[in-house]
């Protein structure tokens, strides 16, 4: 079978796009930055997913701090998945830092704090995982930064 009629999952290496600087980039199938991007998306529906359990539940409601907390969980949640999936014009010009893995990785260290304190011990658990994934896109960063964030739609 010709690698032109493999599908793009399959494929050893995906169309090169250009980088900031201008030199042409190979984007591999299966590379460091698809897993790093692929994470965040797992990560940020896990956070999404709790904060959205956290908000149906009827006792939030009457304690305000705590419902605005999860309101805010929601949407930053919802804006790290969007910024790892899609490139919107929107994004990139009112959350510019999302468009890079520290980015990324500093604003999922702020959700996975802010995620600690909900839901018991399964926001624990999330947050944890949410800082720990977070702290390694800021390393990721420093090693395979090579013009920007490579969306899983790349």
């Amino acid at each position: 079978m010709a690698p032109e009629t493999l599908p793009t999952w399959a494929a050893p290496e995906l169309p090169t796009k250009v980088g900031d600087a201008g030199e042409r980039q190979t984007v591999r199938a299966f590379s460091p930055q698809k897993m790093l991007t692929g994470g965040q998306v797992a990560v940020s529906l896990a956070v999404f997913v709790l904060s959205f359990v956290s908000f149906i539940n009827v006792f939030n409601i009457f304690d305000l701090v705590t419902f605005f907390a999860i309101v805010y969980l929601l949407l930053l949640s919802a804006l790290l998945i969007a910024a790892a999936i899609f490139r919107f014009s929107f994004l990139s010009k009112y959350f510019g830092f999302l468009s890079c893995y520290a980015g990324c990785g500093v604003l999922m260290v702020v959700v996975g704090t802010n995620s600690l304190g909900i839901y018991e011990i399964w926001g624990q658990i999330v947050g944890g995982i949410s800082i720990a994934w977070g702290l390694l896109e800021i390393v990721a960063h420093c090693l395979y930064y090579r013009g920007g964030l490579i969306t899983l739609m790349d």
